[in-house]
């Protein structure tokens, strides 16, 4: 477990792990790269130590992903306004959507030097198979001897707002993580 993501789900593309700053722009200059090293140095020992998911919040939502074998589990939604997910692909790639704090094209540079799937098509993440949603959330983990059961529950925040909730706590996602 640990405060902040390895890979930014939404609103910290410049400040997670990577650190990569605000108003990045290729290239990458040492202290960058630097950083963005460091942060891969860590998911490798998470990989290479067969750990099956690194829990974080720093970002105000939630999401899952799993890099290299390893689960990120993002739930940073307890107690303050709610994020939007990274800018996706747009026909208005220059407009900022309201709840984003950086444009498509703003983020570009950033999703080239993370590797992030992006473009059309793209989602705008670190993997392929990223599940996530806008809600506040709390996560259960049932481990057993083979695997861990995630449990993520939920309220969606009423139409137009990022702090008003809606009831009743919904369960919004499932999956099982196996023992590697």
């Amino acid at each position: 477990m640990g405060h902040e993501t390895a890979f930014p789900i939404g609103g910290h593309l410049k400040d997670a792990l990577p650190n990569l700053g605000k108003n990045f722009k290729l290239p990458a200059d040492k202290s960058k790269l630097w950083y963005l090293k460091q942060r891969d140095n860590f998911w490798k020992i998470l990989s290479e130590n067969k750990v099956s998911a690194y829990i974080c919040g720093h970002e105000h939502i939630y999401g899952r992903e799993m890099i290299d074998g390893v689960y990120q589990i993002t739930a940073g939604t307890c107690g303050a306004p709610l994020y939007d997910f990274n800018p996706k692909y747009s026909k208005s790639p220059n407009k900022l959507e309201p709840g984003q704090w950086i444009t498509y094209n703003q983020a570009l540079p950033y999703y080239k030097v993370l590797n992030y799937n992006y473009g059309p098509g793209g989602n705008a993440q670190a993997s392929k198979n990223f599940v996530g949603y806008r809600a506040f959330v709390y996560v259960t983990l049932h481990v057993t001897k083979n695997n861990v059961q995630v449990k993520t529950y939920g309220l969606y925040p009423k139409k137009g707002s990022r702090t008003i909730m809606q009831k009743p706590v919904k369960l919004i996602d499932s999956f099982v993580i196996d023992k590697k």
